[in-house]
């Protein structure tokens, strides 16, 4: 049963790269039916995983309550993010750059692995009834190697600069923070004003064990991918990072995997993986940066 849901997933995927037709359909309907299966065995590991890894800091593991009401959240936002949004409203929302009345600081949106912009339908409405400037990508191929990702965040950055002459703030959910920071290798520590990640396996996962996509390979503990990238961060780099991470992270585990020494850390208690674009602390941290001329220094804090 856990083969036929990853396989619904890879099917969905698929649909979405066709566009809205029938396979799309048919690849919801799928997913529907699998995804409770899937969040269950996530959520088993992780819970695992995660309690083991409390115990070495002398932490007691969460309550299962507190498991199962983040299992609930991650079932209801999942389906609506992957059986109908991504499907069929990536384009609901355009990027935000032609109109005249759009001011201020730029904003680029990063997705992760198996998502497309559309994860950030939300966003994109009160970023545009702030006249903020923005740009969602979609990085493509799906399946492909991370580092192929770096030429659509180049153009997307420097649309964003010629359009408001100033360094964009970064926002990437999971795989997208691993984007953001390759891309960032291969340019000034300058060009970003912020980045900030939403439960990115900066460490690695151990769900990515089970990877088949080479970028899901490259999200693998150990993997010298990661090695690579840790080692490209550097002082400048980790001085204008933020990483939220979670507990409940179904995804990104052992939970501390998500943090990135040096940089500003959020702990968010018990959001799961996808439901944190929906927690309110990174809305505000990112609002908060869109107001900030500077950078401040690298320190820890725990998100309400």
């Amino acid at each position: 049963m856990l083969l036929w849901t990853l396989l619904a997933l890879m099917l969905t995927v698929h649909a979405w790269t066709r566009g809205p037709d029938g396979l799309s359909v048919a690849a919801s309907l799928a997913l529907v039916l699998a995804l409770p299966i899937l969040l269950a065995a996530q959520f088993l590991w992780m819970f695992r995983v995660n309690a083991a890894h409390r115990r070495t800091l002398a932490q007691s593991p969460l309550p299962w309550r507190v498991a199962l009401r983040a299992y609930a959240q991650e079932l209801a936002t999942a389906l609506c993010v992957f059986a109908w949004r991504q499907p069929f409203r990536s384009t609901a929302q355009p990027d935000n750059l032609d109109h005249p009345d759009v001011d201020g600081r730029g904003l680029l949106l990063i997705h992760g692995f198996a998502c497309n912009r559309a994860l950030w339908l939300d966003w994109m409405r009160r970023l545009r009834a702030q006249r903020r400037p923005f740009i969602a990508v979609t990085l493509e191929p799906p399946w492909g190697p991370i580092e192929r990702y770096v030429g659509q965040i180049e153009e997307a950055v420097r649309r964003l600069e010629q359009r408001t002459g100033m360094a964009p703030v970064l926002v990437a959910h999971s795989m997208g923070g691993l984007a953001a920071r390759a891309w960032w290798a291969t340019t000034g520590p300058e060009r970003v004003h912020r980045l900030i990640t939403l439960g990115t396996p900066h460490h690695g996962t151990a769900l990515a064990r089970l990877a088949l996509a080479p970028n899901a390979r490259q999200m693998r503990r150990g993997n010298p991918w990661l090695s690579a990238l840790a080692a490209a961060d550097g002082p400048d780099r980790l001085a204008r990072s933020t990483c939220f991470w979670s507990w409940c992270d179904n995804i990104v585990f052992p939970a501390e995997t998500a943090r990135l020494e040096g940089a500003i850390d959020f702990v968010l208690a018990d959001a799961p993986h996808v439901h944190m674009v929906w927690h309110p602390a990174p809305w505000a941290e990112v609002q908060r940066w869109l107001a900030t001329p500077s950078v401040a220094g690298a320190g820890s804090g725990a998100a309400p």
